[in-house]
């Protein structure tokens, strides 16, 4: 009976030894081992290369699972401005599948060294390809000195310049149609259009959504024919149209002269 009772407790033994024989050869003589990475895929990259994008994540085919860490967002801010949002996704048997999200540039700043800002605030590099026309200038009390990877602020707080800067993703239509936002100060911007002579004069913080209000009331300019205005949203819950002065008196004419036919 003893002689079957070790024998009984060497077999499991000769497997461990076995087993672990085989994973120490595994792991020395094979290049990607079964508990790491062995193929790596990138998707949403447009301006920045998928290798220099897994360098700076530090991925690479034969990387232990174990050393996959989340990237931390300040240092790739500095390190890669276009890149805003960087998500992990396992796939079956050994794959990494890398999504990524690039920031957009929104507006542009003009001077010897111009910059884009993307919706989030954050300066980036310009994009050579890109017609500085198709982007909205940004003028008036802008910080100097922005480089890329800062965070654009004005006023305070800055959820006032952002309440701007999100019409870009809102009201994508009515922010194509602005050609300037002038900062004024605290919490005042004019944003000036493309179309004819208009003007909005804007005060963040006021109303619920100025964003929708300001694209309902250029489609009733387009409506009339208006081409010339000033949009004034610094009221709360209304917004007030301004004319020019001839155009006024045209109305103001033509009003009197339907009430005297009327009469």
């Amino acid at each position: 009976m003893q002689r079957r009772s070790r024998r009984f407790h060497l077999v499991p033994w000769s497997v461990l030894l076995l087993a672990a024989a085989g994973i120490v050869a595994h792991a020395r003589y094979s290049a990607r081992p079964i508990w790491s990475v062995e193929t790596v895929t990138v998707e949403g990259n447009r301006s920045i290369q998928t290798g220099d994008l897994l360098e700076l994540l530090g991925l690479r085919p034969g990387l232990p699972w174990w050393q996959l860490d989340r990237p931390d967002e300040d240092r790739l801010r500095r390190s890669c401005p276009r890149l805003g949002e960087v998500g992990y996704a396992w796939q079956w048997p050994r794959g990494l599948h890398v999504r990524v999200r690039e920031r957009e540039s929104v507006v542009r700043t003009v001077g010897p060294s111009p910059m884009e800002i993307a919706a989030d605030g954050i300066v980036l590099d310009p994009r050579e390809w890109v017609d500085p026309a198709d982007l909205p200038i940004l003028t008036g009390a802008v910080p100097s000195g922005l480089v890329p990877g800062d965070r654009c602020v004005l006023g305070q707080p800055d959820a006032e310049w952002s309440e701007i800067l999100q019409l870009a993703v809102t009201e994508p239509e009515t922010w194509r149609l602005i050609s300037e936002i002038h900062y004024v100060s605290g919490s005042e911007f004019h944003l000036c259009l493309r179309r004819g002579h208009r003007v909005v004069l804007w005060e963040t913080g006021i109303h619920r959504d100025p964003g929708a209000r300001l694209g309902r009331v250029l489609e009733d300019l387009d409506r009339q024919g208006l081409a010339d205005a000033v949009v004034d949203l610094r009221f709360r819950d209304q917004v007030v149209v301004r004319l020019p002065l001839d155009m006024q008196a045209d109305s103001l004419g033509a009003s009197g002269r339907a009430r005297k036919q009327g009469a």
